[in-house]
């Protein structure tokens, strides 16, 4: 996906953005999330 956006002319920076809000946007079902944070702390 990254590569295409390189060809329409996308900087990195606004690259960089928007797999961000993508990855904001995404939720974890519960139990998921439970385990992730798990392991993070």
């Amino acid at each position: 996906m990254a590569k295409l956006l390189y060809e329409r002319k996308w900087d990195k920076q606004r690259i960089i953005d928007l797999f961000s809000v993508i990855d904001w946007l995404m939720r974890l079902p519960t139990e998921l999330e439970k385990r992730l944070m798990h392991e993070v702390y």
